[in-house]
């Protein structure tokens, strides 16, 4: 019925409000990311009190907000 009345549904995507990549984003998926392990590792055998997710977490959201792409001599480190 309400095709009959001549509305259309928009396009059906993901996540609209994400629909562009930032730098940021491309910056830590292709430089950080591949690193998660072995901080992980790295956490859960310093620090085992602490939840490796949480910091992960955490800290991928203040590279986002601060924008260091480029800043970061050593990314591993």
């Amino acid at each position: 019925m309400i095709a009959a009345a001549g509305f259309r549904s928009a396009p059906k995507t993901r996540h609209p409000e994400r629909a562009s990549v930032t730098d940021a984003e491309r910056w830590i998926t292709e430089e950080v990311q591949p690193h998660e392990d072995a901080v992980r590792g790295y956490l859960r055998h310093q620090f085992p009190s602490i939840d490796p997710d949480d910091v992960v977490q955490e800290s991928y959201l203040k590279l986002l907000r601060i924008g260091v792409r480029g800043k970061v001599a050593s990314v591993k480190a």
